[in-house]
C-alpha cells in the first residue's frame, strides 16, 4: 500500500518549537554559570593547596632528602 499525500495531510511527528529562553543563552544564565565556576574553583584551590597545611601530619616523616 503506497503512501498517498492526499490521504495524510498532517505530518507524522509534531514537534513544538523551542521556547525563546532555551534558544539563546541569557546573561543571567551565563552569570550563574560563571559564578558557580568561580566558587567551584575557589573550593578546589582551598581543598588542594590550603587545607593540608591546617592539618599537618602527627608523626614526623623521614625521607631520603632528610639524610
Amino acid at each position: 500500500m503506497p503512501h498517498n499525500a492526499s490521504q495524510f495531510s498532517q505530518p507524522m511527528v509534531e514537534a513544538s518549537p523551542m521556547p525563546a529562553a532555551l534558544c539563546k543563552t541569557s546573561w543571567a544564565g551565563l552569570a550563574k554559570k560563571a559564578f558557580a565556576s568561580v566558587i567551584l574553583g575557589l573550593l578546589v584551590y582551598l581543598a588542594v593547596f590550603r587545607l593540608p597545611f591546617l592539618f599537618p601530619p602527627q608523626v614526623r616523616l623521614m625521607s631520603a632528602a632528610n639524610k
